[in-house]
């Protein structure tokens, strides 16, 4: 697989995923720190390793082989598969617009939805000591500091609000799951537990996530039971003040 040697990194990488024509011409100022963000959304560590070492370090298939104990063929196809997940919309816009951007425009959707008012005290939430504004949600390691960056990305929404695929819809409905922040409670183990929802059908609902900043659980989320309460009242308390 051949590197463009004449881009440093991350403009290598940026080329293999969107090719020459979807790289816009002037990068994000924020761009490694969206790349980084978009290569911890993925399931696998080991993807985003062998693809850093590849692009960023140089280094060649065999030389990463030897690291991970796999042929040179095994990594040029995790390479592949890496850089094909990476061109899904959730994560390419990452690396097109920069997390910054696509913060700001997530701002401005809920100015158009709720008012300014409403925006800027998500704005001032954000700035009031909450860690992980742009961390990958699994990396924030508090309990609490990650429910709340749950329902904040969340925006308090409910299921019907978000691009589900029908099937998707009614089976989160049959559980009982009505905001979107109960999806991020729930463990892969656990959704696809679900009735009517599979591994094909817990990707996509991770897909539709991804954009948001959001996850489902690691187990820190449901390993700790008055969390749930604790985000219910909360979510009770928003839609009370957005109604009134």
């Amino acid at each position: 697989m051949q590197i463009n040697i004449c881009c440093p990194y991350p403009q290598n990488l940026l080329l293999a995923v969107l090719g020459v024509d979807g790289i816009a011409k002037t990068m994000p100022a924020d761009i490694e720190t969206s790349v980084d963000y978009a290569l911890a959304t993925l399931e696998n560590e080991r993807s985003a390793q062998i693809i850093r070492l590849r692009f960023r370090d140089g280094c060649t298939l065999g030389t990463i082989g030897l690291a991970f104990g796999i042929t040179r063929e095994g990594v040029r196809q995790i390479i592949v598969k890496t850089l094909r997940r990476l061109r899904h919309p959730s994560r390419a816009g990452y690396l097109l617009h920069g997390c910054a951007e696509l913060e700001r425009l997530a701002e401005q959707r809920i100015a158009e939805k709720y008012g300014e008012d409403r925006a800027s005290l998500l704005r001032r939430e954000a700035q009031a000591g909450f860690s992980g504004a742009l961390l990958p949600l699994h990396d924030i390691p508090d309990a609490y500091d990650r429910a709340d960056a749950v329902l904040r990305r969340s925006r308090f929404q409910t299921v019907e609000e978000i691009d589900l695929p029908i099937r998707c819809y009614n089976a989160l409905r049959r559980a009982g799951i009505t905001h979107v922040w109960q999806i991020c409670f729930l463990t892969p183990k656990t959704a696809t537990g679900l009735k009517g929802v599979g591994k094909g059908l817990c990707e996509m609902i991770r897909d539709t996530l991804l954009p948001m900043g959001l996850d489902m659980d690691d187990g820190l989320l449901s390993g700790t039971p008055e969390l749930e309460e604790y985000a219910r009242q909360r979510c009770r308390m928003w839609e009370k003040d957005a109604v009134s």
